[in-house]
């Protein structure tokens, strides 16, 4: 006897909406999530640009500041001028 057989047809529906009812809540929190990944990444980016900013402006010399891959990479210009 499997669970058809053993189960009502009220009970059986009833489970069925329920399945329907969290797959719609699970699809919801999904695009949540997408959508709050999309905002931290963008806050990212403008706190690291602002942190390149501080940087440079708090800079007593020149200085070469490249983002990359969410680190900041610096040289002064005298010390890349000893380098070269």
């Amino acid at each position: 006897m499997n669970i058809n057989e053993r189960m009502p047809f009220a009970g059986r529906n009833s489970l069925v909406e329920e399945k329907r009812r969290l797959e719609a809540r699970v699809s919801q929190l999904e695009e949540e999530m997408d959508e709050e990944h999309v905002e931290l990444e963008q806050m990212s980016e403008k706190a690291r640009k602002s942190a390149a900013q501080v940087y440079y402006s708090l800079s007593s010399s020149g200085v070469l500041v490249f983002i990359s891959s969410g680190m900041i990479v610096s040289r002064t210009l005298v010390s890349a001028a000893k380098v070269c």
